[in-house]
Order: structure tokens, then C-alpha cells, then sequence
């Protein structure tokens, strides 16, 4: 499909344009807190180590379901590709 021109000043415009550019900071944000999480963790051998560090100050007993968490949401959102949003992309 090619480039969809639409008015990114409209409020629906605003919505998608917005929409596209929250997709890609998003995934960059859990990309690098899923690496640095598997920093603070040994790579998510010791998830509880999450749970006394200063980077994320994850409540007692949390540590594993949080890593998991935040790996499945990294992943998920990867699976977006600039590809997918490509015809919706005013550059924005």
C-alpha cells in the first residue's frame, strides 16, 4: 500500500499521527527496559534482584512476573513493524 496523506492538524488527524509516533517510542522504551531489567537480573536468572534495585523498585515478591511482563510487552510491541504503520506515517 502506499503513503495515505491525511491532515495530522485535525483531531483525528492528531489521533493517528500521535497513535504512530507513541507505537514507536513505546517499543524503544521496552526494548531498553527489558535490557536493562536483564542487566539488574543476571539476563532474568535473578528476577528478585529487581525487587531491591533502584532502577525499578519492584514491590517483594513481584520480580519474576515483572521481567515476564516486561519481556512479553517488548515483544508484543515488536511485533508492530514500521512496516505495518508505514501508510499511516506523516513523518511525525
Amino acid at each position: 500500500m502506499a503513503r495515505i496523506t491525511y491532515n495530522a492538524t485535525t483531531i483525528g488527524g492528531t489521533m493517528v499521527a500521535e497513535g504512530i509516533d507513541h507505537i514507536r517510542k513505546g517499543r524503544d522504551l521496552l526494548m531498553r527496559a527489558k535490557s536493562l531489567a536483564a542487566s539488574v537480573s543476571a539476563g532474568g536468572t535473578t528476577p528478585a534482584l529487581l525487587e531491591s534495585s533502584a532502577e525499578f523498585g519492584v514491590l517483594a515478591s513481584q520480580g519474576g512476573a515483572f521481567y515476564t511482563a516486561i519481556d512479553n510487552a517488548k515483544t508484543n510491541a515488536a511485533t508492530v513493524t514500521d512496516a505495518a504503520i508505514a501508510d499511516l506515517d506523516n513523518g511525525g
